[in-house]
């Protein structure tokens, strides 16, 4: 028989459906209006979309070898000139869409692979993750060593300021640092804030910076 496909999806319940419906299923779906985009858009979170003319043309093959590989995000054929008209798309135009942080990101560099690819996954990131057990694989995923820990009470009054000022400076570095939110609040990551070396009676709120590999 056939050899079996070893699973390379998420390890929460929607990381397993959307693994099982990229393997059963065609790499790509088409639509063909407006509501269903928003509808897709909503229920997913992140999306990523390709235009085309013609699904066949070599463009339109490189979208569905990358949706193929990619067994986290949703991929999405959109050949509706109302829908390009409307998002502003031409043929071949990618855009990854999604229902936090910036709606939706057009990709503007080269047509290659690994431009594509490298673009799909630093878009379809928050601009500073909310730690949690779901969210560790997908920081770890993310392809990035470095990280920037944000250990705040979630409760404290200046919370939301202190958000609000690391955004535009997790945005400028996207390429480079993963910005993580963890709320010191919670008794859930002492273990970790333990291991950074804080000591959330003395030294909170604070940011810290960490290597993967181990190297502060």
């Amino acid at each position: 028989g056939d050899d079996p496909i070893e699973y390379t999806g998420g390890r929460d319940a929607s990381g397993i459906v959307a693994w099982l419906e990229k393997k059963t299923g065609p790499p790509c779906i088409q639509i063909s209006n407006k509501k269903e985009l928003d509808k897709l858009i909503e229920e997913e979170g992140i999306i990523v979309v390709g235009f085309f003319d013609d699904v066949a043309s070599e463009n339109g093959k490189l979208f569905e070898r990358m949706a193929e590989q990619d067994d986290i995000r949703k991929y999405v054929v959109i050949m509706s000139r109302v829908i390009m008209k409307e998002t502003k798309a031409k043929d071949s135009t990618i855009i990854v869409f999604k229902n936090f942080d910036e709606k939706q990101t057009e990709y503007s560099g080269e047509y290659k692979e690994e431009h594509l690819v490298k673009f799909i996954q630093q878009t379809s990131r928050p601009n500073i993750f909310e730690f949690s057990q779901e969210n560790a694989e997908k920081i770890v995923q993310s392809g990035l060593e470095n990280l920037l820990f944000i250990l705040s009470d979630k409760q404290d009054k200046n919370h939301a300021e202190r958000i609000k000022q690391a955004t535009p400076v997790a945005k400028e570095f996207k390429e480079k640092v993963v910005f993580v939110h963890i709320d010191t609040k919670s008794d859930e990551f002492n273990d970790l804030i333990e291991h950074l070396g804080v000591k959330k009676d003395k030294d909170v709120p604070t940011f810290m910076i960490f290597n993967l590999e181990g190297s502060w």
